[in-house]
This record gives structure tokens, C-alpha cells and sequence, in this order.
């Protein structure tokens, strides 16, 4: 599990951390998530690993089909 802490209004790819989450209940490993905002507007949770990983809530993808 990542130790690390991304500060708020941090920006990887399309996606803003706009909040720490912690641990969720639901996530039986206990990894960590952070509430992020995608450049669409959509609201998403990450877990931490997925950090400078993940480049979009999925609307990147979805264009890039197109």
C-alpha cells in the first residue's frame, strides 16, 4: 500500500484530487482513495496505486474511440 499523500488540487492527466478519503469500509485490503474531478465534470474515487495511472473518469477513452 502507497504511504504517500497527494496534496489537494493536485492534477495527473485529466483528473483533480479534490479530496482524501482514506480507507473505505466496503474495500476488504483497506487501500486508500482520493474523490477526483475529471476535466468532464464527473466525480470519481481512485485508489491511491492509480495516481499519474488512470488518465481520465473514462471520457478520454470514449473519445479516442470515436
Amino acid at each position: 500500500m502507497s504511504k504517500k499523500k497527494y496534496p489537494v488540487g493536485y492534477k495527473f492527466n485529466k483528473l483533480t484530487i479534490l479530496e482524501y478519503m482514506g480507507s473505505m469500509d466496503k474495500d476488504k485490503n483497506k487501500h486508500c482513495f482520493y474523490k477526483c474531478q475529471c476535466e468532464c465534470g464527473k466525480i470519481i474515487y481512485i485508489r491511491t496505486q492509480q495516481i499519474n495511472v488512470q488518465k481520465s473518469c473514462g471520457c478520454y477513452t470514449k473519445l479516442q474511440q470515436n
